[in-house]
């Protein structure tokens, strides 16, 4: 007795291209939530003078090849990790949103003539490259 086998390719992988953008959307908030954390910051100090608070301007500089420190928090809030599905497949992306942080954003992870990288991107990838395989795989929540 022969036994009739249907293949559904479209579904099968409509299904796991299904799979596959929930997971790298998990990744990438994973991603973008660990490399804000590696940037160290404090809060504002400042004191009361005659009525009116005067904040103190206090520069704390990261150490060379250390993320930058957190001054203001733009550089950080403008962190952002986007998924994207066309027909080659689910690509995500972990980096900087156009505004007023974009301007500093590479100098600060390349470098410049004057000044060493503070780089934060590229080390929270390494940091988590066997962590990012098992979690686009779905092994990982």
């Amino acid at each position: 007795m022969a036994s009739k086998i249907t293949w559904n390719d479209k579904k099968v992988y409509a299904r796991a291209m299904k799979q596959l953008e929930k997971n790298m959307n998990k990744t990438v908030a994973f991603l973008e939530g660990d490399c804000k954390k590696s940037m160290r910051g404090g809060s504002a100090m400042g004191t009361y003078v005659g009525g009116k608070y005067r904040k103190k301007k206090t520069i704390v500089r990261s150490a060379k090849g250390q993320p930058p420190f957190v001054e203001t928090g733009t550089l950080r809030t403008n962190i952002a990790g986007v998924v994207k599905r066309d027909l080659l497949g689910v690509k995500g992306y972990l980096g900087v949103k156009v505004g007023p942080a974009d301007e500093y954003a590479s100098a600060l992870e390349l470098g410049t003539p004057r000044m060493k990288p503070r780089p934060y991107l590229i080390p929270t990838i390494t940091r988590n490259r066997l962590k990012i395989g098992r979690m686009i795989a779905g092994k990982l929540n």
